[in-house]
């Protein structure tokens, strides 16, 4: 009798013992992820109004990463809160979570009257980038086009907050306000503010709602730039000047340049500073600037050689003629001197050998110092300077 064959070997039971095990192992690795991420949520959404901001900051970051539709919720429970530093978390998450500036603003409108200057701040932040997003994205239609009034009032009423801070931040938000005149007319009024930080904010906002030539705006930065007090924030000064006309810039730069007479170092730096932002435009200063470079007991002379340069064109001749006296000039720091050789170098190198010339006759100097600057600054000429050509030979004769 024929004995019966086999269709399936231990090898395919093995197989299949393997398969069902490895099925096993991938639900159980699904089940539990999925069980973790619910942990973790679970976790989040309890910890959200911990005392511990470590524990907020970390549930914040948990929710975020959640469904706008799950994590919202939580957020806007936060506001209610009677803790003002988590009511301030809850408006920092809106913020960065939030893509709907109708949704944003709204939540926000009623922190605008918290109690607390933190929890305002953050309020008028919000509500500065929900206009910014109904600015940029272009949210014309319900329920953006109808909140937006609200926003707005809200911020105005900020501008008369009495923290400086919120009121700065409220100037700053309405610079995204677009056509409004009740805005424009409150962000007139914030330019007598008793704060500079708060005029400068005011007056920003009102060059991007009324122009570069907007007096009230101009004559107000003129003001704050020309203020010897050194309590200003003249960089960013600068910085806004360059959004205003020519016939505007030039009086700031004017103002700038009365203050290098100050007997306030500190005021004289931040004007030289100020300057040499300006660059190319700040023209009008350069008789107070050579003025201050020829008193050869200003301390900060030097920087007034850098401010002028940075005006002048590189190759203008009074350019070069600076950069020749700046490295002849041996009450100039040394590195200084190094620098105007560099640019020299870099911009006329056909003036080296009368920068050497001038160097050489410094080595005779009866002070040690002004003999071992020259020589220092000798070499690095010596390495630059382009050697003569030699003569070309006479013909020979026969």
């Amino acid at each position: 009798m024929a004995r019966k064959r086999r269709i399936f070997g231990p090898l395919t039971y093995v197989t299949l013992a393997l398969a069902a095990l490895a099925c096993a192992y991938s639900g159980h690795a699904i089940y539990r992820s999925e069980l973790d991420a619910w942990l973790e949520l679970r976790w989040a959404t309890a910890q959200i109004r911990s005392d511990d901001p470590a524990k907020r900051t970390a549930a914040e970051n948990i929710l975020a990463g959640q469904p706008a539709g799950v994590a919202r919720p939580h957020f806007l429970a936060l506001l209610d809160d009677p803790r003002a530093e988590v009511r301030e978390h809850g408006v920092r998450a809106l913020i960065r979570t939030s893509g709907d500036p109708a949704e944003l603003a709204s939540a926000l409108v009623a922190s605008a009257d918290d109690k607390e200057v933190a929890v305002r701040l953050e309020a008028a932040k919000g509500l500065g980038e929900a206009l910014r997003l109904i600015r940029d994205l272009r949210f014309a239609k319900p329920p953006a086009a109808e909140i937006k009034p609200s926003a707005l009032r809200a911020l105005r009423k900020l501008l008369g907050d009495p923290e400086p801070e919120v009121r700065e931040e409220a100037a700053e938000a309405l610079e995204h306000a677009g056509p409004d005149d009740a805005s424009v007319a409150s962000l007139g009024s914030a330019l007598g503010d008793p704060v500079p930080g708060v005029r400068l904010a005011a007056i920003r906002a009102l060059l991007t709602l009324r122009g570069k030539d907007d007096e009230p705006a101009v004559g107000a930065l003129v003001g704050l730039v020309a203020d010897p007090r050194p309590r200003i924030d003249r960089a960013l000064c600068a910085q806004v000047l360059t959004r205003v006309g020519d016939r505007a810039n030039e009086r700031a730069v004017l103002g700038l340049a009365g203050l290098l007479s100050s007997e306030d170092g500190a005021v004289r730096s931040e004007a030289l500073e100020c300057l040499q932002s300006i660059g190319p435009r700040a023209r009008a200063a350069l008789p107070a600037l050579e003025t201050l470079f020829g008193d050869g007991q200003a301390q900060d002379r030097h920087v007034a050689v850098d401010v002028i340069l940075a005006i002048l064109p590189e190759k203008d001749p009074k350019a070069l003629a600076l950069r020749l006296g700046a490295i002849g000039d041996p009450n100039l720091p040394v590195d200084h001197r190094v620098a105007s050789i560099q640019q020299l170098r870099r911009v006329d190198v056909s003036k080296l050998p009368e920068v050497a010339t001038i160097l050489v006759g410094q080595l005779s100097d009866p002070t040690e110092d002004v003999r071992l600057s020259a020589y220092q600054l000798l070499g690095l000429v010596v390495q630059d300077t382009p050697a003569p050509k030699p003569p070309a030979p006479s013909p020979s004769r026969p």
